[in-house]
């Protein structure tokens, strides 16, 4: 198959073309596809058969057969063939060559950055991604040069300044400069957080640091993730926190003990629900049937089949009012009352009544609601933005 490459919007400049401003929502009128800004003005045009919300400062489109990208100008991207198309990530996408099976990257311009020559390409996280060439994974930059000539048997994204990867049949990490440390003996090690990582050896699990060094011996029969330089651990089937530098912040007692969020780890002590503070002082609340992670200092809490807020110190900052309640995103959390979905904020206190029958998290200062059978945008200060004549809308999205 023959494979051409259309520009639309041309240039001689190899550079991606930057929209990172631009967060646009698309929307759905008599079963076509367009988007809308931040102010409700449609800014490209319904015309579209499907479609898939910005990613990286593009979205993905589908004009009568041909699936293609937009810009948030309204230009367009075509790339002619029988190709499966990604999602951008830092300007860049993975993408198949021409009268090949093999991938490489091209810019929001359509140009070739990095030659198809991979059998597998991922997107491009934090200035890296992987690639692979038969068994073996590498990892490359923005600019096609290798972060390693190492091939590896395995490697994963980075998180932070280190990717897990397995090389030699070995388990692993590479840093930023290319460096590989693999720890013999090791049977799997988990993300880094802080220059640590949990590492499981002989069925247990400790933690080893960025020069494959135990900080703390293989000891826990589990470990969670860190979080708040805090993670927890189960020891003797008793669960506590640790802290990065290996030291106790709890020493194992805890029934459950769950993930710091918000400032505190949600615990179960003596079948009570409670949480731990960054102190590793315990506040349990007797009454509770159920404490959901923290946001900024409170959290939901459910007594028998109602629900509020509770705040650090086990305080109610709004009684059990509430049948159900949604996630806290960007300092508002939905809240069902009288079969109706409102909005509070973190006092307890209603932005939006509770006259919607879907509400869906904040993102982007606007949630998705629907009144009436309307669907609408709802602002963070209660306002309603309503476009005419849509069918579905979807969150606004955009960025690198």
């Amino acid at each position: 198959m023959k494979y051409i490459l259309l520009l639309l919007f041309s240039s001689l400049f190899l550079s991606p073309i930057s929209y990172a401003q631009d967060i646009l929502a698309m929307v759905e009128q008599y079963g076509r596809f367009g988007f809308i800004n931040t102010e409700g003005k449609i800014v490209i045009e319904v015309k579209y058969n499907a479609g898939k919300p910005f990613a990286g400062g593009m979205a993905r489109v589908l004009k009568r057969y041909q699936w293609m990208y937009v810009r948030p100008d309204g230009s367009e991207l075509i790339l002619e063939g029988d190709r499966k198309l990604y999602d951008f990530s830092e300007g860049l996408v993975q993408i198949r060559g021409p009268n090949t099976r093999k991938l490489g990257y091209i810019n929001n311009k359509g140009e070739w950055v990095i030659k198809a020559q991979f059998d597998v390409a991922k997107k491009f996280r934090n200035g890296i991604t992987r690639v692979k060439t038969g068994d073996k994974w590498r990892y490359i930059k923005p600019d096609a040069s290798l972060l390693s000539e190492s091939k590896l048997d395995n490697a994963y994204d980075f998180e932070g300044d280190y990717a897990i990867i397995r090389y030699n049949e070995t388990p692993g990490f590479i840093d930023r400069e290319g460096n590989i440390i693999t720890v013999s003996g090791a049977q799997k090690i988990f993300k880094f957080y802080n220059g640590v990582a949990p590492c499981r050896m002989n069925d247990k699990m400790g933690l080893i640091n960025y020069k494959g060094e135990w900080v703390i011996e293989p000891m826990f029969e589990k470990m969670g993730s860190f979080s708040e330089d805090r993670c927890a651990v189960l020891l003797k089937r008793k669960w506590g926190y640790i802290k990065s530098d290996g030291s106790w912040l709890v020493e194992a007692k805890f029934e459950k003990a769950y993930e710091f969020e918000g400032g505190y780890g949600v615990i179960r002590y003596y079948d009570t629900p409670g949480f731990v503070d960054h102190e590793g002082k315990i506040i349990t609340v007797s009454e509770a049937k159920k404490i959901f992670k923290f946001y900024k200092g409170i959290a939901r809490c459910r007594v028998k089949d109602k629900l509020g807020l509770i705040n650090g110190k086990g305080e109610w900052v709004k009684e059990p009012t509430f049948t159900k309640m949604g996630k806290f995103s960007e300092g508002l959390c939905a809240a069902y009352h009288n079969y109706k979905w409102g909005f509070i904020n973190l006092k307890g206190e209603w932005v939006a009544e509770p006259i919607y029958y879907v509400a869906k998290p904040f993102k982007n200062g606007f949630a998705r609601v629907e009144r009436d059978g309307k669907p609408l945008y709802l602002r963070a200060d209660g306002t309603e933005m309503e476009i005419a004549n849509v069918k579905t809308i979807w969150d606004f999205t955009g960025g690198p």
